[in-house]
């Protein structure tokens, strides 16, 4: 296929989007994200030429994100070069990335996201701009679909990158390329000789969606050669399906009990979800979604609630069921530190004990006891080490509090927030550490270094109880 073939065909898959989805139209102010990467490259170059048909309104943003040091500093350069050779527009913002993170307790990765949807806003506010143009293809659709499949999530999660979506108003983000695999993608930039920067984290296998990338997709293509077209024709009939089931339940929300009860368990948690959204910015794990839709099934008339994230509690008495703030979360609660030996640890006014062993064979205690006070145990896990550390302590919960886990450094407060445990026992309940880091929060998630390998032969069994 030749070069004129080649650049034909990437531009039809886009506007075949754009007639699938009304992406763009003659009247469009389009602010493009350019990283300087294939992907943002392909897009910006693509929607110029679009531009030329359609008479739209084109410019460019760049995000640096200060993370990769002078790599980060050329990516900018040569997206700034790009554009003036193209003759459109270009925007630059920069952000400390790493500082704001370590700050907010986000991932860098969730912070590095919310940064430059941010940028976009501004700069289309700014500028009058009505939509962000961003360079999710065909891959990174089936890279979604897989990611959330693997981590067993609903519908919604499977439908993958929506081709268009509401940003803020009066502002839409698409996904022109959304039919558009990465090969192709190379093909277009190499037949237009266009150059672009890559990215060295993005050669790495350490992180979930880049091991997906290197070493799952390649397996669905020996499968099928066209597996991504596969993956955008069945998030497009999953998105249908999940779009009126999501209409089904707006005209279904209603605060009475009795009325939600009766709702199909498939509606009844998608208006749990819609419910909770109206006063609060978080988002609902499925295990808080089902422990609500079952507070829904089994209320026999006697009051009762359950902790949600964002300090949210949903109360169910009346009949009715209300989702409030919760603002006595920390007001009483101390910090405490204590260091740990085998056998029984025990916390002042705290409903958490500890239980330690050394011995992998020895059984461990069902119920722990403390003058009068009976605890209960609760979960058990286990530490492997080469060498046990010398000191290993307790301590509770601490703002900005990270554990490195499947290669990320993640926030404690993010995974307590999807955890079982309620809002004030998130800052009762025990870590476990060494001078270090966090090596375990129980029931929750372990340190990397204290996974079991072919090289660790110590263990340390820890056991979490709770007041009866």
């Amino acid at each position: 296929m030749n070069s004129t073939n080649i650049t034909f065909s990437f531009l039809e898959k886009i506007e075949k989007a754009n007639r699938d989805f009304s992406l763009f139209d003659k009247d469009s102010r389009i602010l493009a994200g350019l990283s300087g990467g294939a992907d943002s490259v392909s897009l910006v170059l693509s929607l110029k030429k679009l531009s030329e048909k359609y008479g739209f309104t084109l410019c460019a943003l760049h995000v640096n994100h200060m993370i990769r040091g002078q790599e980060a500093d050329r990516d900018e350069a040569f997206s700034r070069s790009l554009c003036e050779k193209l003759g459109i527009q270009f925007f630059c913002e920069k952000a400390d990335v790493p500082a704001l993170a370590e700050k907010s307790g986000e991932s860098v990765e969730l912070c590095a996201r919310n940064v430059r949807y941010s940028a976009f806003e501004k700069i289309c506010n700014e500028q009058n701009m009505n939509l962000v143009a961003t360079a999710h293809n065909a891959n990174d659709n089936a890279e979604t679909v897989l990611f959330n499949l693997a981590r067993g999530t609903g519908l919604k999660g499977v439908c993958g990158i929506p081709p268009k979506r509401i940003l803020c108003e009066g502002i839409s983000v698409i996904r022109p390329l959304i039919y558009i695999g990465r090969k192709e993608i190379e093909e277009f930039l190499s037949f237009n000789r266009q150059t672009f920067v890559t990215d060295s984290t993005n050669e790495c296998s350490d992180y979930t969606r880049n091991y997906i990338r290197h070493e799952i997709l390649p397996l669905f293509e020996k499968v099928n050669m066209s597996f991504e077209e596969s993956f955008v024709r069945s998030s497009k009939l999953l998105r249908q399906d999940e779009e009126y089931l999501s209409s089904v339940a707006k005209n279904n929300i209603t605060s009475d009990i009795k009325t939600l009860s009766q709702l199909d368990e498939s509606i009844l948690s998608r208006v749990v979800i819609e419910l909770f959204a109206a006063v609060s910015d978080e988002t609902l794990s499925e295990y808080h979604v089902k422990g609500v839709c079952e507070k829904i099934k089994s209320f026999d008339g006697k009051k009762t609630s359950i902790s949600l994230p964002d300090s949210m509690t949903a109360r169910l008495e009346k009949g009715k069921i209300t989702f409030e703030k919760d603002t006595r979360v920390t007001q009483n609660v101390s910090d405490f530190e204590k260091t740990l030996y085998t056998g029984s640890t025990f916390f002042e006014e705290n409903p958490y004990a500890l239980y330690i062993s050394f011995d992998q064979n020895k059984d461990i205690p069902q119920t722990l006891e403390n003058g009068k006070i009976v605890y209960k145990k609760y979960t058990t896990d286990y530490l492997y080490f080469d060498t046990i550390p010398h000191v290993i302590f307790a301590r509770n919960r601490r703002d900005g509090d990270k554990i490195q886990n499947s290669g990320m450094n993640k926030s404690i407060k993010r995974i307590m927030t999807d955890s079982a445990f309620g809002v004030k026992d998130r800052y009762l309940v025990p870590f476990i550490c060494d001078n270090e880091e966090i090596l375990l929060v129980p029931g929750c998630v372990k340190n990397d270094k204290c996974k079991k390998s072919e090289h660790t032969d110590k263990i340390v069994s820890v056991s979490l109880y709770r007041k009866v």
